[in-house]
């Protein structure tokens, strides 16, 4: 049986390409983005019936009531759903920007917990959710802000906790990146600490192969953070510090 698979954030960045090799794998695709004209661009770009989509801004309180709808006119089961949109703003660029930091939570962590609640009565068991995260919930960032290294931590969690809740009948999913050069942030070139869109469309892939409950890229800066997040907060502070200089001094050459 061929996949059917429901991806949010498709019109860009690992979304879009996910869409078309999940397309190139014969996968049936229902993609989800704001933007109706590129959507409707890929659809015209695509053979053999197999790309439906949604254009609707997951921030919305209706949103997964409308793709739901959907879906079901089409009688559309997915057995694979990748909660890939997301937004990413700087909430501390003049002070605590609460109204930022709350519209990051709702895109990032409540619309995927929403779509969760939705998705679960009317799909079949042995369902896998995939929730892409970032390497930003193991530590914050000033440059950053809060809301988006603050929701990716929440989305690893809930994500951990319903595998625990529903493991005999679902998969739950994290696969988590370092910078990705999508051209969508400064990462524009596979440097040193960025891995490419291709690596990280790869790396679902193998998620939804192998259905483990965790996947993360670049291993070495993963496992980096991990460990001197264990030192001492001045010894930890300090090398988080070097690494970022030595980010800044890559995107500047």
């Amino acid at each position: 049986m061929k996949s059917k698979i429901l991806i949010t954030g498709v019109t860009s960045g690992i979304g879009r390409s996910l869409t078309i090799e999940s397309l190139k794998r014969g996968y049936h695709v229902w993609g989800i983005a704001r933007r109706g004209s590129i959507l409707r661009e890929i659809k015209k770009n695509t053979k053999k019936n197999k790309f439906d989509f949604t254009s609707t801004d997951l921030s919305q309180s209706d949103a997964w009531e409308k793709i739901i709808r959907q879906i079901k006119r089409k009688k559309f089961v997915p057995n694979i759903v990748v909660f890939n949109a997301a937004i990413s703003e700087d909430d501390l660029k003049d002070g605590i920007d609460l109204n930022s930091t709350r519209d990051i939570f709702e895109t990032n962590y409540f619309s995927v917990l929403d779509g969760i609640e939705r998705l679960l009565p009317y799909v079949k068991k042995d369902t896998q959710f995939i929730g892409i995260s970032s390497i930003s919930a193991l530590k914050g960032n000033a440059r950053e802000g809060i809301g988006y290294s603050g929701s990716k931590s929440s989305l690893n969690l809930a994500f951990e906790t319903l595998q625990q809740k529903y493991s005999k009948n679902y998969h739950f999913t994290i696969v988590a990146f370092g910078p990705v050069a999508t051209g969508m942030n400064p990462y524009k070139k596979n440097q040193f600490l960025s891995i490419s869109e291709k690596d990280a469309v790869s790396l679902i892939n193998k998620a939804v192969d192998e259905r483990k409950q965790r996947y993360e890229k670049p291993i070495f800066l993963f496992l980096f953070v991990k460990i001197v997040k264990l030192l001492p907060q001045n010894i930890s502070n300090l090398m988080f510090s070097v690494i970022e200089n030595l980010r800044k001094k890559l995107l500047e050459e």
